[in-house]
């Protein structure tokens, strides 16, 4: 009803909030009935819910979900965006592979020409042919392939450091110019992280071709930012203490339970940070190395 229905029956002090996780029949609490409920306290904030669809118009049967608490996000926004032609960029894969690769650009033929690298960062998550990979954190091309304007080396969603494989289906298994898919929430990276940092730089891109990522239009002052992972890693705020900088390339972290308190990056935040692989290798003339020396 309205807000502006007149009041009949008993004032609403609180509302319950049940889904069932056995099967519809658990809400008539019927034999092996499990479900989970949330009690909430009266709320007289009204909230407005817009909806929208990619391409095609609403269909007679579509649904949405709204979601409590932690939410990962939704993969809708295109691999690359739009560029100055509306195009989307399109990638290829082959069967049995962990190289994402860039179709090549081409306006005529509708193929977008966005740079991978620019595009998405190391150790973020994205779809292919309905599969889910996140782009490997390794910086060892030998080890995961490589990370360029055209390219996309793919690793598992629970362990970014390990080479994931597309498995097609049908009779070409593999996919030719489709578009890819990241996560609506994604706000990008943050560069030379380090333990003690109380600000993060917003760069994407390589280190040889950084850009600025600027998130001051699409997150303010007291906005929630999770660092690392998306349900997983540590919930932040954007600074709202006026005298740190929140510009262009650096966003000030706040506590979660005070935004005007400083926060620091701690080890755990850097779990999904890149690394170097280093070998040392040992040389000398013959008999001068030996098992005991």
């Amino acid at each position: 009803f309205k807000d502006s229905a007149p009041a009949h029956g008993s004032p609403v002090v609180g509302y319950l909030a049940r889904w069932a996780t056995a099967g519809s029949a658990a809400l008539a609490g019927g034999e092996g009935a499990s479900f989970e409920e949330v009690k909430l306290p009266t709320d007289y904030t009204v909230q407005l819910v817009e909806t929208s669809v990619w391409e095609g118009g609403f269909d007679p049967d579509a649904r949405f979900s709204l979601t409590l608490f932690d939410f990962k996000g939704a993969y809708e926004p295109p691999l690359g965006g739009y560029d100055a032609n509306g195009h989307r960029t399109l990638v290829s894969i082959l069967d049995g592979t962990n190289n994402l690769t860039r179709v090549t650009p081409n306006a005529t033929a509708g193929a977008g020409s966005a740079e991978l690298h620019k595009s998405i960062p190391r150790g973020a998550f994205l779809t292919v042919g309905g599969q889910e990979f996140r782009v490997c954190l390794s910086t060892v091309v030998a080890d995961v392939g490589p990370f360029d304007e055209a390219n996309l080396p793919l690793c598992r969603v629970d362990a970014p450091f390990t080479p994931a494989f597309y498995h097609g289906h049908g009779y070409s298994r593999g996919l030719a110019r489709v578009p890819a898919f990241t996560l609506d929430t994604a706000a990008g990276s943050a560069m030379d992280l380090a333990v003690g940092d109380a600000s993060l730089q917003t760069l994407l891109g390589p280190y040889e071709a950084l850009e600025a990522n600027d998130l001051t239009s699409t997150l303010k002052r007291g906005d929630y930012v999770r660092l690392g992972h998306p349900t997983e890693g540590r919930t932040l705020r954007v600074s709202t203490d006026p005298a740190r900088d929140f510009n262009a390339t650096h966003l000030p972290l706040g506590t979660l339970e005070d935004a005007a308190v400083d926060a620091s990056v701690l080890v755990g935040d850097i779990i999904s940070a890149t690394y170097e692989k280093q070998v040392l290798s040992f040389f000398g003339a013959e008999g001068d190395l030996n098992k005991t020396s």
